[in-house]
């Protein structure tokens, strides 16, 4: 999946998760982090032996979020294949409006 940050997009792949433990990797280059939900969308992440705070704030469609982190905000889009499906129709339906559709082939 893709995901958007700013002007930025990375390419991001789940490679395993094991209960708190995730595996993934970031525009090809592998991560291992603990990760540790709360209720109020915080989480704690642990890399590399480095703590991180982060509040996320999700957006409407559940495909978007804010994420606070370092006093500074950052507003991230995930794009799926279903989110790219979507778009591609929508795109497509736009460029179709000035074609006519007959039920009947050869018929108007």
């Amino acid at each position: 999946m893709e995901i958007h940050i700013g002007d930025r997009v990375a390419d991001v792949t789940l490679v395993s998760k094991e209960g708190n433990k995730v595996q993934f990797m970031i525009d090809g280059k592998p991560y291992d982090v603990d990760i540790v939900m709360a209720e109020n969308g915080s989480c704690s992440i642990l890399h590399d032996g480095n703590s991180f705070n982060a509040e996320l704030i999700r957006g409407e469609g559940g495909k978007s979020y804010d994420v606070n982190m370092f006093y500074r905000s950052y507003h991230v889009d995930i794009v799926d294949t279903q989110t790219k499906y979507l778009r591609m129709k929508k795109g497509g339906e736009e460029r179709q409006d000035d074609k006519i559709v007959a039920p009947m082939p050869g018929k108007v």
